[in-house]
């Protein structure tokens, strides 16, 4: 049986509707959203771009809200992320993704 893999977004609690990074993983939510706040709020692990843009909302004392996507299976789940990174790039979004 294959894995699933679950597409979700992040925004800020300042701009709700303006998607900042389109991630995935085989985790619950619950859990890769508290290793992304870890990792934000670790100046050892605050390398990548969406972590620096968490860590500046949240010294603005801003939340972060992770929002459920979609979900695929492992054999789809590089096109999947693929097509959600285009699709909010097209629309306008400023994604962190790298």
């Amino acid at each position: 049986m294959e894995k699933k893999y679950y597409f979700y977004t992040l925004q800020s609690s300042d701009a709700p509707n303006e998607i900042r990074y389109v991630g995935v993983t085989t985790q619950s939510l619950k859990q890769r959203f508290s290793e992304h706040k870890y990792k934000a709020n670790s100046q050892k692990y605050r390398s990548q771009p969406v972590h620096k843009w968490m860590f500046s909302k949240f010294q603005s004392k801003l939340n972060i809200i992770i929002k459920y996507l979609d979900e695929c299976l492992e054999s789809e789940w590089k096109d999947r992320e693929k097509y959600w990174i285009k699709f909010y790039k097209d629309s306008g979004a400023k994604l962190l993704n790298l």
